[in-house]
């Protein structure tokens, strides 16, 4: 199959993995859409490039899509791609924060998907929901050894801005009774490789969205401790707790993370079976199959 995928181009933005995914599939992908090359410069080739290659450029000659999707891929750039003549699919994943854009932006697609659970009906009433996911090749550490921290979290703060104020509160918090290590802009291997250096992970979502970070930090092979983002629960990663732990209250979350550093077995043993459950039905590959299944 031949498909267009239009997004802005960023070296780990959700669209990258599904661009290397539908390669892996055997369809023939061409992408365009917004590109700041500037901005990647001083980014070696191999990590700037470790999905996908840069949009394609150039004349297309006789190439026609048999499939046209548009992936959110932050900002407000959206692509019209009725004019094609293909199915079109639009896939929205910031809909925790742009849900009025989305509405707008929901009749150009044949096909809408919603990452978040709680906002798919909100965006589009036929829409269905595809939650974001791992990829093994990726997520999987380089390195291993004996764990420095007892708590590992990727992922922005955002001084000053009221959205991530119980992020920043929940890490605050945990700093002062555990050594937390919170990194900010660390991708691929090296986002598996903080993960590792502690023995739990720990995700607070901004606004109950199902991120990235559920799914990377449990493909990392890391007990994660996570707040109930909207869908967990029923998405495969609850069961009996053998896959992923759910706080409800600060004084639930440091239990849990209590229990897990008096208890290193019972760690490995989570961190094992989470891993285990996100490869087997959580990768990107899945991801794109349900998208194209939609075809």
């Amino acid at each position: 199959m031949n498909i267009l995928l239009a997004y802005v181009w960023s070296p780990y933005t959700t669209a990258a993995y599904y661009a290397k995914a539908f390669r892996a599939m055997g369809h023939d992908v061409r992408t365009a859409g917004p590109c700041d090359a500037a901005r990647w410069a001083d980014w070696p080739e191999e990590k700037r490039y470790r999905l996908t290659r840069p949009h394609f450029s150039g004349e297309w000659g006789e190439w026609q899509p048999d499939a046209c999707v548009w992936i959110e891929a932050g900002g407000d750039w959206r692509a019209d791609l009725r004019p094609f003549g293909a199915p079109t699919i639009g896939y929205f994943i910031d809909s925790h924060s742009r849900l009025a854009q989305h509405r707008e932006a929901a009749p150009l697609f044949d096909k809408v998907f919603v990452a978040h659970k709680q906002h798919v009906t909100q965006v589009r009433a036929d829409a269905e929901w595809l939650p974001v996911a791992c990829d093994p090749d990726v997520h999987t550490p380089a390195v291993a050894g004996e764990p420095e921290y007892d708590v590992a979290f990727v992922g922005n703060t955002y001084p000053g801005v009221p959205m991530y104020a119980e992020r920043r509160r929940l890490l605050a918090m945990l700093s002062e009774r555990y050594k937390v290590r919170v990194e900010a802009g660390v991708y691929f291997e090296d986002m598996a490789n903080v993960y590792t250096s502690a023995r739990v992970a720990f995700n607070v979502s901004t606004a109950g969205d199902l991120n990235m970070r559920v799914f990377e930090a449990m493909c990392a092979g890391v007990p994660l401790v996570a707040d109930g983002a909207e869908g967990l629960r029923d998405h495969g990663l609850w069961g009996d707790k053998r896959y992923v732990l759910i706080y409800e209250s600060d004084a639930y979350l440091c239990a849990l993370i209590d229990t897990l550093l008096a208890k290193p077995d019972l760690g490995i043993e989570i961190g094992a079976a989470g891993r285990a459950e996100v490869i087997a039905h959580h990768t990107y590959a899945h991801r794109a199959a349900q998208m194209l299944g939609a075809l």
